[in-house]
């Protein structure tokens, strides 16, 4: 019976992973300076947790720094890596004075930019202010999120100018997103992390099942010589169940050329 028991558990683990990507945007403003330390701490202290629970990629988007960053600013893409993750945090610089938070929201959704691989996403704000203007509107944050889609979590001080109605519910950009949202107080994150951790838990990851598909079979389904995802470009991630992708058009090296050409004046000569 024992042994029946470990067969199943084995087998369910073998089943399902759990996976999710974080992409965490810190406001590095001045006014930052006594929480940052705190921040970084408890934003470590998410990710190595993460890390024991699954296929979890975190990244890291910064605004408010001034300049030489007067924009948002990816500070490191998705990485399951410790010491990468730990020096990005050690980047992070608070000596701006303007928060484009809205801007932050847009370029952490972006796929290129930060690395989101199509699974399940979670974007979490952290700040003490409000929203300073930007060239995105609360409006472009909110379409950005459910675009991915994204999960999103604004942790931030609600009594600080219209923080509240920015990021918060039910008219912030937690309570706007058609992929759901969630606010939690400055204050509370500071104190103790694990509140966050267990709303990142239950909405921003998901159970892949071991399903054989073309970018996982072992076989090269499209007959261009590469197999299974990352190898092949037709596979967009290992739950793919399409391998094709349009064959690239051959590069002929100059001397190629130059034969064909030759060859080409040969026919000609011979044809007079």
């Amino acid at each position: 019976m024992i042994a029946v028991i470990v067969l199943l558990a084995i087998m369910g683990s073998a089943a399902a992973q759990t996976q999710g990507d974080i992409v965490f945007v810190i406001d590095e403003s001045g006014s930052m300076g006594d929480d940052i330390n705190l921040v970084k701490n408890n934003t470590a202290y998410i990710f190595n947790y993460l890390q024991g629970q699954g296929d979890f990629k975190v990244g890291l988007v910064g605004f408010g720094a001034g300049a030489p960053y007067d924009n948002p600013r990816v500070v490191c893409q998705l990485t399951d890596d410790n010491t990468t993750f730990e020096n990005c945090l050690d980047q992070l610089d608070v000596t701006g004075g303007h928060q484009p938070g809205f801007d932050a929201i847009v370029l952490a959704t972006n796929q290129s930019a930060v690395g989101l691989r199509g699974v399940a996403s979670c974007v979490i704000l952290i700040t003490d202010e409000d929203a300073d203007t930007g060239s995105y509107s609360k409006t472009d944050a909110v379409n950005a999120l459910d675009s991915v889609p994204a999960y999103f979590i604004g942790i931030f001080n609600p009594a600080f100018g219209t923080a509240q109605d920015d990021y918060g519910i039910p008219n912030g950009v937690a309570g706007l997103v058609a992929t759901g949202g969630a606010q939690v107080d400055l204050d509370d994150f500071e104190q103790d992390p694990s509140g966050t951790l267990q709303i990142i838990l239950a909405n921003c990851t998901q159970a892949i099942q071991n399903v054989t598909t073309q970018c996982n079979d072992g076989i090269d389904n499209d007959g261009d010589g590469l197999i299974d995802y990352p190898n092949d470009p037709g596979c967009s991630s290992p739950q793919d169940n399409d391998e094709y992708n349009p064959p690239s058009v051959p590069e002929f090296p100059p001397i190629a050329i130059a034969a064909l050409g030759l060859l080409g004046a040969i026919v000609l000569l011979r044809r007079r």
